[in-house]
């Protein structure tokens, strides 16, 4: 009954362990989102979550652990949007990409926030190497995703044999980084959407 008791607290003190990191991830983001990087101070952070500095400290040592933090919940975000994507074994690949493209669209129109996040700490990456290194890491994992993708598509005959995984992969994953920049400052005269579906179509075009 001790055993069962002390199991029961350890998890209890877990989730409230991990329900106080997202409570400080989205604080920040929320700071980053308002006033930029430059303006992302950890004492503000904390009082936005409502705790002292201390307690960021615990969960949070230094500045660049919560960054982290908050690339890894963009990426979460990602991958939840596209899991049912991926599970779904009735899609070719070639349209899995095409919906990881409209997914990207649908959350960049819904949470436009986000992509100001990501490029202020994008921006804060050539001087940060720690912050560089994640960023790094985050976009091995997309363009081993779509690499994954395009191998399927390879398997069940939706994408060519000729199209390589690899470098297709790359030039989406620029292709997206563009997209958010896009959004960000509308440098272009196409909207967002417009370049989603330019981009959808060319992922279309490769079953030719």
């Amino acid at each position: 009954m001790l055993d069962e008791c002390s199991c029961l607290k350890a998890a209890s003190q877990e989730s409230r362990g991990d329900k106080r990191r997202r409570e400080l991830v989205s604080a920040a983001y929320r700071l980053i989102e308002e006033k930029g990087f430059e303006g992302l101070r950890v004492r503000d952070v904390a009082a936005a979550a409502g705790v002292n500095i201390a307690t960021l400290h615990y969960y949070f040592p230094d500045k660049e652990d919560l960054i982290r933090g908050v690339i890894e919940h963009i990426v979460q975000e990602f991958i939840s949007d596209n899991a049912p994507i991926v599970h779904n074994t009735q899609m070719s690949a070639a349209d899995q990409l095409q919906a990881v493209i409209a997914n990207l669209e649908n959350r960049v129109r819904d949470h436009a926030g986000m992509c100001v996040v990501l490029n202020e700490i994008t921006s804060r990456a050539h001087r940060d190497a720690s912050i560089h290194e994640t960023l790094l890491e985050m976009e091995a994992g997309w363009r081993a995703h779509l690499s994954a993708l395009i191998a399927a598509g390879h398997a069940d005959g939706s994408i060519p044999p000729s199209t390589d995984a690899a470098g297709t992969a790359s030039i989406l994953t620029a292709m997206i980084r563009g997209l958010i920049i896009q959004a960000v400052y509308r440098l272009d005269k196409p909207d967002f959407q417009t370049i989603a579906k330019l981009v959808r179509d060319w992922i279309g075009g490769m079953r030719k």
